[in-house]
């Protein structure tokens, strides 16, 4: 989650206004859902598969509906369908988890170490 939260505080996301709202209803939804998770409530699943899987296609929309795509956006967007493939697999405990995982993680580090340069250049 809090890849999630560094990625629209941090990206243009949280300019677009029409997405914003419901992109983070469903983050909160998605979060309510891991605790009930954890709690053993009843359609915890449906709240976790619902919220991860509408914040997937919000910023899909979002990236698609961008006028200028650069390797940072695409890899923000690579980022964010490994999260969602990697919470479907480790959930339902499908084979290959592990990889996707791995993928998800190097892609984020990969995005943090651009974005500290970006902001370090800027700085100089």
């Amino acid at each position: 989650i809090a890849g999630i939260i560094f990625l629209v505080r941090y990206g243009t996301f949280i300019n677009n206004k029409k997405l914003l709202f419901p992109f983070v209803i469903c983050l909160c939804v998605f979060a309510l859902g891991l605790m009930m998770k954890i709690m053993h409530w009843p359609y915890a699943d449906l709240m976790l598969y619902s919220g991860a899987s509408i914040m997937t296609i919000f910023y899909s929309i979002h990236y698609y509906n961008k006028k200028s795509k650069k390797i940072f956006d695409g890899l923000k967007f690579l980022w964010i369908i490994l999260f969602f493939l990697s919470f479907i697999f480790s959930t339902n405990h499908f084979p290959y988890y592990e990889v996707i995982k791995n993928l998800q993680v190097v892609v984020l580090l990969v995005l943090i170490l651009i974005f500290v340069t970006r902001k370090h250049d800027e700085k100089v």
